[in-house]
């Protein structure tokens, strides 16, 4: 991860360690395992041997992961649940180091769940979902990143270039020590800053539950890219989830 951050200076002089940027579109949701002895029959009473609950949706997982490294700044765009179990989730992100700035909250709605049975005799697995939030649109999608698709929000594009560095002995980024052609020059402070990035996201991961609205948002946010000429600064992954689910090969 370490050599996919670029440096930049600001006006002072002092240099601007610009994080990777990874943003992720998806759901949020709670899934609680029950582990069943056998599946309950009709008006039965059944007692659970164990109950797990996780976070799950991989958006959200994804961004976890990636956020645990320091040079990555990581971005949820998801509908959020704004009761008190969602805040407490919101909370759990944050301190997680992924953003929800970009997330869309509903007020007093309450957190997508899913209810996994596991029944150990047969080894089979019924899932039960319930999800009170609506999926963002397109629309929503553009709206809620707009300001960090817009160019003058975006200050790390706004900053001048890193000028070449020079050591003492005035011998530039050739990358060769005082006095020899062949040995190699080791010196931190004469090592030339990677190149900058005109992209505002670095890594852009989408989680294909609607075909539709994902296809759209995976367009429009290509489209702009290349408008833009960024495109090839900028990877774009999507997890399709179920193969079988229709139209997922346009994704």
């Amino acid at each position: 991860m370490a050599r996919h951050r670029r440096d930049t200076q600001d006006s002072s002089g002092s240099t601007v360690h610009r994080p990777l940027r990874v943003v992720a579109s998806g759901t949020l949701f709670l899934t609680n395992n029950l582990a069943l002895p056998t599946y309950p029959e009709p008006n039965s009473v059944v007692r659970a041997h164990s109950v797990s609950r996780v976070r799950g949706g991989s958006a959200s997982t994804c961004l976890s992961i990636a956020a645990q490294f320091p040079a990555v700044e990581a971005m949820l765009v998801a509908p959020l649940g704004g009761n008190e179990e969602g805040r407490m989730v919101i909370n759990d992100l944050e301190k997680e180091r992924v953003s929800t700035r970009f997330c869309k909250i509903w007020p007093e709605a309450g957190v997508p769940s899913a209810w996994v049975l596991h029944a150990d005799d047969t080894d089979s697995r019924t899932v039960i979902n319930n999800n009170p939030l609506p999926d963002i649109t397109h629309e929503e999608f553009i709206s809620l990143l707009g300001p960090l698709l817009v160019p003058e929000n975006y200050a790390y594009m706004n900053m001048p270039p890193t000028p070449p560095v020079v050591n003492q002995q005035g011998l530039g980024n050739s990358g060769l020590a005082p006095g020899n052609s062949t040995q190699p020059r080791t010196s931190m402070s004469a090592s030339r800053a990677p190149a900058n990035s005109p992209a505002p996201i670095d890594w852009f991961h989408f989680e294909g539950r609607s075909v539709k609205t994902t296809l759209t948002n995976i367009m429009g946010f290509d489209g702009l890219a290349r408008e833009r000429k960024w495109r090839s600064h900028c990877v774009i992954s999507v997890d399709v989830g179920r193969r079988a689910r229709q139209g997922v090969e346009a994704v």
